[in-house]
């Protein structure tokens, strides 16, 4: 058979589960349980069970001489577990042999292990101890198999015999609880869960870091935990690390590669501080650093105060050297202060204490400007003087001098850098040289100056000299009160001016010439006395014709001193650029001029129909009648205000006000609505004669007209009327005739006494009803 081929198979409860032959390859045969040579199942697989109720062989190997590897089977009640016959070259491993009759028969000695660690078999029927591991079985340290082999028929044996059934499942990583992330030089432990179906055999750990690339065997706590740690190295690469887990019989699974970030919170190290140890003021002072890091140092700052103000970025020289310098400040020997700031790659940083120099000097102070005097002459003062400067203090000057090379006088002028001296009448010559010094001892010192002296001048010609003459100038007037002293023309100065009064026109400085104040009788040497001015336009009031400078001459102007008002229209005293109503008709100018009328005519006024005072085209009720103009159908007639029919006819004055055809009296008669327009068309007694054609008619609008039953015949009225108008003539006619009344009369009928006598049946006519009030009532029509 193929020499790489292995059986794989469960074979239960079977007399002849699997029969290989040589000459027949592979073949697997399951048994049913229930008998039956050759099986009946010819399928070949792994993790089932092979054997049951039987008494045949589990797996049976006939004249195999090719390698045949039986592993990962369950051989189970059988006869024979595993039987060989005259077959070389099988290995038997990592199977379990079960409650079997005789678990194995080889009568040819074959390979019943795989080696050490992987193993052999589990056999039930097997117990021993297992204190020691390795393959001699003599390290202390259990590890699943046991210490002694398993022998069996013709001296076979199994030298690694599981102690428990071989598990055919790999074992499971369940999780991961390392760090998730490491930090330089720290220890990094890693936590991981590992779970088996008989029990975890050893976790391992395989890792790199940097230049470290090894593996190592994590320990099991109390917990359950297979923990290890690691130092983890300076190095800022991803730390790498992949779990393998064995079971007992050596199956093993590995876990990804897991990549863990390594971070640095180790601070720099200052190794020395080789800075300058003084410093001198104006010269460059010079910081050297020696830092280092265990990743390495990203910067050096300094800070800086005293001596120097600022921060300073030093450079990398190279070598865990950093570098830098500036110039110290000229002005002051404070001490220099300063503080190094040390930061790696990773951002950690270090900041040391402060750190003191001492500050000197070596500037010598500078003379700017020698501003002696530049002549000397007898018998006045000369004046030494310097102006000097230092970086930091002068702490001495000095004047070396001498006249005609008389003994050197030396004076300190440190109080004012300056020195006055007398120079004696007989000098010809005057030398001298200046030294200024330091605190700090540094100094500098001028070279020999030498002057001629001049004798000195005689302005006035009197024979003494001006430096000793009390009059100079010769005017008589004494140089201590003579304001012009070398100038014979002048002595006095009224305002101050540096002009003497006699060339000065003005000689109190007010603004106004000397002669004219004397023409206008004013002091011309008190500034506080001068011309009347009203429009400062530099001409007096009594020679301006035109004192307060509003451009209308004094003589036409109502107000001559009034700069704001020239005109009085109204001459009430009162301006017309004050005055609010210029020519006084009780309209304000703005409003005549908004109106267009002329605020300076008194006869040009706005219109007020209502005489209130308030102009039409402001008022809001233009004729007085209480009704706003917008609301006024006749706003500039104060006897109307409403049209109700819109007839253009005032209500006040219009006879029918609702314009419906019926006098507003003849409606309140019949209290209709003399306001309401509609009830002309209505019908008011129902007898189909409108109110307005009632009206027409002289009737009653509430009366019905039309006949009724039982009522007499409007004819038969008129003809009683007749008849009663005519017996009343003739009774008259018989009066005139007999003087006899017609109350006297007999009774000519026997039925009718006189004409007031009521006729049975017959009512009288009833007389229709006319207001005397009512204008222009049209006579009701007759029937």
């Amino acid at each position: 058979m193929n020499p790489t081929q292995n059986i794989l198979e469960d074979i239960t409860s079977s007399d002849g589960g699997l029969s290989i032959g040589g000459d027949a390859g592979l073949k697997g045969y399951k048994g049913s349980g229930t008998g039956g040579r050759d099986g009946v199942d010819g399928s070949v697989g792994m993790n089932g069970t092979i054997g049951g109720p039987g008494s045949g062989h589990g797996i049976r190997l006939i004249d195999c001489i090719d390698l045949v590897k039986v592993v990962l089977n369950n051989i189970s009640h059988n006869g024979v577990g595993v039987h060989i016959l005259n077959s070389t070259a099988v290995s038997i491993y990592h199977n379990n042999l079960i409650n079997n009759t005789l678990h194995a028969y080889d009568d040819s000695g074959n390979t019943w292990d795989d080696g050490y660690p992987s193993g052999g078999n589990h056999w039930s029927d097997h117990t021993y101890a297992d204190k020691f591991s390795g393959a001699d079985q003599d390290i202390p340290g259990s590890d699943g198999i046991y210490d002694l082999g398993y022998s069996f028929f013709n001296n076979s044996m199994d030298r690694y015999p599981f102690m428990y059934e071989y598990e055919m499942n790999l074992p499971v990583l369940y999780s991961d609880n390392s760090y998730e992330s490491a930090t330089t030089g720290e220890p990094y432990t890693f936590n991981i869960t590992a779970m088996d179906d008989t029990a975890v055999q050893k976790v391992e750990v395989a890792w790199s870091h940097g230049l470290i690339d090894t593996q190592g065997r994590l320990t099991e706590d109390e917990s359950g935990s297979w923990t290890g740690t690691i130092i983890v190295a300076d190095d800022l690469s991803l730390l790498e690390y992949m779990i393998t887990v064995t079971d007992p019989f050596g199956h093993s699974v590995n876990g990804s590669t897991v990549q863990v970030p390594v971070y640095d919170n180790d601070k720099p190290e200052l190794v020395s501080d080789n800075s300058d140890q003084i410093g001198y003021t104006e010269n460059e002072y010079t910081f050297s650093i020696i830092a280092t890091d265990n990743i390495d140092v990203e910067s050096v700052e300094v800070d800086c105060h005293g001596a120097f103000e600022g921060s300073l970025i030093l450079t990398d020289m190279g070598d865990d050297t950093w570098s830098g310098a500036f110039v110290l400040r000229d002005n002051t020997l404070e001490v220099l202060f300063y503080q190094l700031t040390l930061m790696d790659t990773s951002s950690n940083f270090l900041v040391t204490a402060w750190k003191n120099v001492s500050v000197y000097d070596d500037d010598a102070p500078v003379i700017i400007e020698d501003l002696s005097d530049t002549t000397a002459t007898t018998g006045t003062m000369f004046n030494f003087e310097i102006s000097a400067e230092d970086n930091i203090d002068i702490e001495k000057a000095d004047v070396s001098y001498w006249f005609d090379g008389d003994a050197a006088t030396i004076y300190d002028m440190k109080g004012g850098l300056d020195h006055m001296i007398d120079v004696p009448w007989d000098s010809t010559l005057l030398s001298y040289r200046f030294k200024v010094e330091d605190a700090a001892g540094n100094y500098i010192e001028t070279g020999l100056t030498t002057l001629e002296v001049i004798a000195s001048p005689d302005l006035d010609g009197d024979g003494i000299p001006d430096p000793i003459d009390d009059d100079m100038d010769g005017d008589g007037v004494n140089n201590t009160v003579d304001l012009f002293p070398e100038n014979s023309s002048e002595f006095a100065d009224n305002d101050g001016d540096g002009l003497g009064d006699y060339a000065d026109p003005d000689d109190d400085n007010d603004g106004w010439n000397d002669t004219m104040e004397e023409a206008l009788e004013t002091d011309p040497f008190d500034n506080t006395s001068y011309p009347d001015d009203l429009d400062g336009d530099w001409i007096a009031d009594e020679l301006d014709p035109d004192m307060d400078g509003d451009g209308y001459n004094n003589f036409a102007d109502a107000f001559p001193r009034d700069p704001a008002e020239w005109f009085d229209t109204d001459n009430d005293g009162i301006g017309n650029n004050a005055d609010p109503d210029d020519d006084n008709d009780l309209f304000d100018d703005p409003i005549e001029l908004e109106a267009g009328t002329d605020p300076l005519d008194h006869l040009s006024v706005p219109g007020d129909i209502d005489g209130d005072g308030i102009p039409d085209f402001m008022d809001e009720d233009v004729d007085g009648d209480s009704v706003l103009n917008g609301d006024d159908h006749f706003p500039e007639d104060p006897t109307e205000w409403s049209d109700l029919d819109g007839d253009l006819i005032g209500d006040n004055v219009d006879p029918d006000r609702d314009g419906d055809g019926m006098p507003d009296l003849w409606e309140l008669q019949f209290d209709l609505d003399p306001t309401e327009p509609a009830d002309g068309a209505q019908d008011s007694d129902g007898d189909g004669t409108t109110n307005l054609e009632e009206y027409q008619a002289g009737t009653n609008p509430f009366v019905d007209d039309r006949e009724e039953e039982g009522s007499i015949d409007p004819l038969i009225i008129i003809l009683i009327i007749l008849l009663v108008l005519a017996l009343l003539v003739i009774g008259y006619l018989s009066y005139a005739r007999t003087g006899v009344t017609p109350g006297e009369a007999e009774d000519l009928t026997g039925e009718v006494e006189g004409p007031d006598e009521e006729i049975e049946g017959v009512e009288p006519p009833k007389e229709e009803v006319v207001s005397d009030d009512i204008e222009d009532q049209e006579p009701a029509e007759e029937e």
